[in-house]
């Protein structure tokens, strides 16, 4: 006989075999004790915790012909012909392959005929939520208003993809997931019956592996008895065939983040790629290693027995208790974070190796992130060196005052090194020969670093100091090599001092040259380029806010040098003439334009009326010794008055455009128009005479006697 898998071997063939369900099999078993049977069901969760066997289960319990408290018999031909998979009244479906309308239709067609032998037709459909949107609309009808001799058990581990038209037709149990010593037990026994010698140590690894899956469990179980068939099955033969990682390696990782040995990690990583661990597994089990730190720090020793909340054996328990004395919470959580989104991005990267070390740079140099967590992690790691140098008999004596509102600056007078007795003295400086602008920078140069936006602005500018050399010239000093690279920049790459004389122009209101002073010994840094706004918070320095108190103050400073006010009105008195000039020059420039345009204007009115007075005397001329009516010669010369005038008013108008110079063939013309509207007056005057004279006539004939009457 052919192998069978240990998980189909196994598999529950009553309710009484089904483990870690235990409201759902009560609650399925009452059912079938009382009749109250649904006609539709959906089993939902993750894989491996037990729905098609259950399903499987109810089926032959709802036809059983001698059920023992709601569990089927097993012995009843009924019951023997499911279990084969012979019998007509349980049609099992894949919807993976069987998920098209048609395939709903056979369905719809079959449930017409009543079961051939038993009571119920039972219609189990795994993978339920690969129906398609169709399938379910064909379905729903059916689903709803089913033949009372028909029962449909939905299977699915994706819920969410199940309409909600049909999961409100259907009675909902959420399988879940099976727990650690559950399946422990259970694999305790199913080694015991099949002779397999296994620690319990490497069961509770086998069952935490299987992520609270049964069928998981069985699977590995069988992988890890057929490696080492005939063999102890060990803690340590379980790791190496599930390619998994000693908890000793996290353990020793994490140890390695804490202390901030970059070395270290990579040294262990390359450990765990030389065993030919699969590193997305690696990230997901330190994660839940450090999740179980976590928990462990936050419940305390007072909350019971935390190995069940944990599920973890008593050796990690142990090694767990040994780290929370050096893991605060704040940076456990800011590992968790760290690892969990590098989870996500190493699932399709073709360079995990890559990208795990990144994640444990970023582990070991808290400076180089900027949340929260950092910030908290950074002032641990300043408390771990400030520990170890008083362990080495190094102390630092540092003035109370140096504390400001916005936070600690680098300050104190001295710095003593007990341990070889050299004083280091600061570079004492005289706020009297720095300029005032310089004094108010140093002033509230702490305040100007708060408010910054940008986190990066903040992180470098802190490792600065601002000082002054001989000379009274601001400058930025540091000793931080990060710090100088980015302000200073490289060959390769682009400083930002520009972007530090932006931030500082507009929130100073003064123009600053930044230099970069970067100082490699740490003692030249502390006695040649002094913190000044740490000596300007201890130094009596008057500073004023307005400017009356400004003045009094740069007088008192510096009497010789002129004040900012005449500075500045002498350069506007400058600009002031210059653009008057200018506006001068411009004007007058319009002035003259405009006199040419007045006089064109002129000249061309001139020759319109001179035009039309010649008309006039060429028309005298025409008649003769008697000349031109009275009437007609007023009206000539009032129409030359009239085009005088009106040129006028065109052209009064100062800044219009100059009209366009008048051609002498224009001025024809208009003479000739001149002298056909003439003629036509004289044609209508002819008339008008004739007319008068036959009225003359006509009241003459009037008033004569009448011949006859006298």
């Amino acid at each position: 006989m052919s192998y069978t898998a240990l998980y189909r071997k196994y598999r529950p063939g009553s309710f009484d075999e089904v483990r870690g369900q235990d409201s759902i099999v009560m609650t399925l078993k009452n059912q079938i004790k009382t009749g109250r049977i649904g006609h539709a069901y959906l089993f939902t969760g993750t894989r491996g915790t037990g729905k098609t066997s259950v399903a499987k289960i109810f089926a032959r319990a709802v036809n059983c012909e001698n059920p023992d408290d709601g569990s089927p018999c097993g012995e009843c031909p009924t019951c023997q012909a499911i279990a084969a998979g012979k019998s007509l009244n349980v049609i099992e479906i894949d919807a993976a392959s069987n998920n098209g309308v048609d395939s709903i239709r056979e369905i719809i067609d079959e449930v017409s005929y009543s079961p051939a032998s038993g009571k119920y037709k039972v219609y189990i459909i795994d993978e339920a939520h690969m129906l398609s949107t169709g399938a379910f609309n064909a379905f729903l009808k059916t689903l709803e208003e089913p033949p009372s001799y028909v029962i449909f058990i939905f299977a699915t581990t994706e819920v969410q993809k199940i309409p909600i038209t049909i999961r409100s037709r259907c009675q909902r149990y959420d399988f879940r997931r099976i727990s650690v010593s559950t399946l422990s037990d259970q694999l305790g026994d199913i080694a015991a019956q099949e002779n397999i010698d296994v620690e319990p140590r490497a069961l509770d690894y086998i069952a935490r592996a299987a992520d609270g899956s049964d069928r998981d469990a069985l699977s590995l179980l069988d992988q890890c008895s057929a490696f080492y068939y005939g063999k102890k099955l060990t803690y340590d033969n379980v790791i190496e065939v599930l390619g998994a990682v000693d908890t000793s390696v996290f353990s020793r990782l994490l140890r390695a983040a804490v202390e901030g040995s970059v070395v270290k990690c990579v040294e262990t990583l390359d450990e765990v790629v030389a065993q030919g661990r699969d590193l997305s597994q690696f990230v997901i089990e330190f994660v839940q290693y450090l999740r179980d730190l976590m928990i462990l720090e936050a419940s305390g020793k007072t909350e019971g027995k935390i190995e069940d909340l944990l599920n973890v054996s008593s050796d990690t328990l142990k090694l767990l208790s040994e780290e929370v004395k050096f893991a605060p919470p704040a940076l456990v959580i800011r590992y968790i974070r760290v690892f969990s989104n590098l989870s996500n991005q190493i699932r399709y990267s073709m360079q995990k190796r890559t990208l795990i070390e990144i994640a444990l740079i970023r582990l070991c140099h808290p400076d180089m992130d900027v949340d929260h967590e950092a910030e908290l992690d950074r002032i641990r790691v300043l408390e771990r060196e400030i520990k170890e140098l008083k362990e080495n008999g190094i102390s630092f004596s540092q003035n109370a005052d140096a504390q400001t509102a916005g936070g600690s600056q680098q300050a104190g007078n001295a710095q003593t090194a007990e341990g070889d007795g050299e004083v280091i003295e600061a570079r004492k400086i005289d706020p009297d020969k720095v300029p005032q602008e310089v004094n108010r920078m140093a002033a509230k140069w702490s305040e100007f670093i708060g408010s910054l936006s940008a986190d990066y602005q903040k992180i470098w500018l802190s490792k600065c100091v601002l000082s002054v050399d001989e000379n009274g010239k601001p400058y930025l000093a540091t000793n931080d090599d990060m710090a100088s690279l980015w302000m200073a920049g490289t060959d390769l790459t682009p400083g930002h001092t520009e972007e530090i004389e932006k931030l500082i122009s507009n929130y100073f209101h003064v123009q600053m040259d930044v230099r970069v002073k970067y100082v490699q010994s740490k003692k030249d840094f502390q006695s040649n380029d002094p913190d000044y706004a740490a000596q300007m918070i201890k130094c009596n320095i008057e500073y004023a806010d307005s400017d009356e108190e400004n003045e009094i103050l740069r007088k008192k400073q510096n009497p010789e040098a002129p004040s900012p006010e005449k500075a500045i009105a002498k350069t506007d008195v400058d600009t002031i003439k210059e653009v008057d000039d200018n506006h001068a020059d411009a004007v007058k420039e319009v002035d003259v334009n405009y006199a040419d345009a007045v006089k064109e204007v002129d000249d061309n009115d001139s020759g319109v009326a001179d035009a039309s007075r010649h008309d006039n005397d060429e028309a005298e001329e025409d008649y003769g010794d008697g000349g031109m009516p009275a009437d007609q010669i007023s009206d000539a010369d009032a129409m030359a008055a009239a085009v005088d005038d009106n040129a006028d008013g065109i052209y009064s108008g100062a800044g219009e455009e100059t009209p366009d110079e008048v051609t002498p063939d224009e001025v024809a013309d208009d003479q000739g128009d001149d002298a056909g509207d003439s003629d036509a007056d004289d044609s209508d005057e002819d008339d008008q005479d004739e007319f008068e004279e036959e009225e003359r006539a006509e009241r003459e004939n009037d008033d004569e006697p009448d011949s006859d009457a006298e």
